[in-house]
């Protein structure tokens, strides 16, 4: 009988799960870790082999560019564009800190986020010949109206952009807040000037062909410079050569280029020396204009000159030219001392009393600086000098060709130097604006001892210190950020803040435009590390120091559209005020 073999017996639950480790909670995520990580390395490795996105980049400085129009007409100043460039330009306004005119950029909440005085162009000077002159007229009649071109700091915050004209509001432009420029929170009150150190020159050539030429003229010009009382010794310069061979219409007519082509000296200036001060465009054989001028400049303290190499006339007439237009006019702020047949040729700027004065007893530090008295004419005719008028004139459109004393007169009468007169203000109102090391404080004041006083124009003597006018009341404060009054104190105004007139020869606030943050100064060469000039030493120039040009292209971020809305003068105030809308 066959044997049976009982089947195996069954194996339990427990030993099936016992051939197994038994996994606690910490193994689970260790294990879990593991997995997610193991998935994770793929997806880390595709996105480094992918290229990544660039970081976004830093705000661009900007600058606006402002375009007013000077209508001599009805002597009036007028808007035509603002801009906004994709550039920073730190445009040196030293030069204008006896201007009438002062430029203010406001927020919303009325608080001034930038302020300075600026020069407007309202007429033309030129350097004549004393001599009969064959074309039709010596002295160009002046333009209907001169175009001003003005470079501000941006400022992103801001609402309005006031011109004030003897501190009363002529000007008003309403702007938008840029926020979308996302800019940096502003700081108040930046206050003019913004540059120290020299005075950044940049000249720029028309007609050369040659340019090695064209540098020669330059070093011709700048000893000159170098060697001419008060300048000399005073290293305040700081020169820079621009190749220019694009055409500005120079070798025509310097009084056409002066009208027609400022805008575009200043863009090509600016564009490869964003510091400048002044530019002096030297024209390349010009024989052809016979008019008599040599040289022309737009205005007292005027940014641009213009003078020619001539082949018609002697060569000592090319520097003598450059130092009249320049050094009397642009820089130290004097007048012609030949008199104009022309009596609206001239005219005496804001409260600038240099050379000539509308006072019949002359300024008072006259006297001490080798005055010969008080002689009527200086410009034209209205206006007085403190030397005679001895030089006969040969040329019809002068009444007179000035004193052989000083370069200011007519050339054929002037000397190669400036008069007592003229040195004296020279040293003591110009040549310190430029002195002021950039590792001075900002609030650091400019050296004036001795100052020279001034007159303003229409105002009565009133040596007291303080004066009223209805609810006007203005003393002297010592330390005071405010401009210098007329006896060189400094003022504040209490009560209705207006310009004190009739009585009143010292500067006030006017109400709508917030004074200066404590510490700044709105007088002076203050010093601003963040603008720093090269180091002002007049070395001789050549190539190496030359830039070639290209056209200008400033990157216009935006130009606004603004309309003019109906307006009038604030209370007490004579001068009405055009506002404009921009969007």
């Amino acid at each position: 009988m066959d044997q049976q073999i009982a089947p195996p017996a069954p194996i339990t639950t427990q030993a099936r799960v016992s051939k197994f480790p038994k996994l606690n909670k910490k193994s689970i995520i260790i294990i879990l870790g593991l997995s997610i990580l193991i998935l994770l390395i793929p997806l880390i490795l595709l996105s480094y082999s992918k290229k990544q996105a660039p970081e976004p980049e830093p705000p661009q400085a900007k600058t606006w560019e402002i375009i007013l129009n000077y209508d001599n007409k009805i002597n009036a100043l007028a808007f035509k564009k603002l801009s906004i460039l994709n550039q920073e330009i730190t445009a040196d306004f030293r030069s204008a800190t006896y201007s009438p005119y002062e430029l203010v950029v406001s927020d919303k909440e009325d608080r001034a986020l930038f302020r300075t005085k600026v020069n407007i162009t309202e007429q033309i000077l030129y350097n004549i010949l004393n001599e009969p002159v064959s074309s039709a007229s010596a002295l160009n009649s002046l333009p209907a109206s001169l175009e001003t071109t003005l470079y501000i700091p941006f400022k992103s915050t801001a609402t309005k952009i006031v011109i004030n004209k003897d501190y009363s509001p002529i000007l008003q432009i309403n702007i938008p807040p840029e926020v979308a420029f996302n800019f940096i929170p502003e700081v108040l009150a930046q206050t003019s000037p913004q540059n120290c150190g020299g005075m950044q020159v940049v000249f720029i050539s028309d007609g050369y062909t040659d340019f090695n030429k064209f540098h020669n003229d330059i070093n011709e010009i700048t000893a000159a410079f170098s060697s001419t009382q008060p300048y000399a010794g005073k290293n305040i310069f700081d020169y820079k050569i621009i190749d220019n061979s694009q055409p500005l219409g120079c070798t025509t007519s310097m009084a056409y280029c002066m009208t027609n082509s400022s805008n575009l000296i200043k863009q090509i200036g600016f564009q490869r020396f964003p510091s400048a001060s002044k530019f002096i465009v030297l024209v390349q054989n010009v024989g052809q204009q016979r008019d008599g001028n040599l040289g022309i400049t737009n205005s007292v303290g005027g940014d641009i000159a213009i003078f020619a190499r001539r082949t018609d006339i002697p060569a000592e007439e090319f520097t003598k030219t450059a130092i009249h237009e320049f050094l009397g006019h642009a820089v130290g702020l004097l007048y012609d001392r030949y008199v104009s047949a022309d009596p609206s040729y001239g005219r005496l700027v804001g409260n600038i009393r240099s050379n000539c004065t509308d006072n019949r007893a002359g300024e008072s530090f006259w006297s001490n600086s080798g005055s010969q008295g008080v002689f009527q004419g200086c410009g034209n005719q209205s206006y007085f000098g403190s030397s005679p008028l001895s030089c006969p004139s040969r040329n019809p459109f002068l009444s007179s060709a000035g004193n052989p004393t000083t370069i200011m007169s007519a050339a054929g009468c002037s000397v190669i130097g400036f008069d007592g007169v003229e040195q004296a203000w020279i040293n003591q109102r110009v040549i310190p604006l430029y002195q002021t090391s950039c590792a001075q404080p900002a609030n650091t004041p400019i050296p004036t001892t001795p100052l020279i006083p001034t007159s303003p124009a229409n105002t009565t003597n009133n040596p007291s210190g303080s004066c009223t006018l209805g609810s006007i009341s203005c003393r002297p404060v010592e330390n005071e950020t405010s401009p210098v009054g007329r006896y060189g104190i400094n003022v504040h105004c209490v009560g209705r803040q207006d310009l004190c007139t009739n009585g009143c020869d010292y500067w006030c606030q006017s109400p709508s435009i917030p004074t200066a943050a404590p510490g700044s100064t709105t007088t002076g060469a203050g010093a601003n590390t963040s603008s720093v000039t090269n180091t002002p030493t007049p070395t001789p120039l050549s190539g190496n120091n030359s830039t070639p040009t290209t056209p200008p292209s400033p990157d216009t971020a935006k130009t606004y559209t603004c309309e003019e809305v109906p307006s009038s003068g604030s209370a007490g105030s004579q001068v009405q005020i055009k506002t404009l809308n921009c969007h």
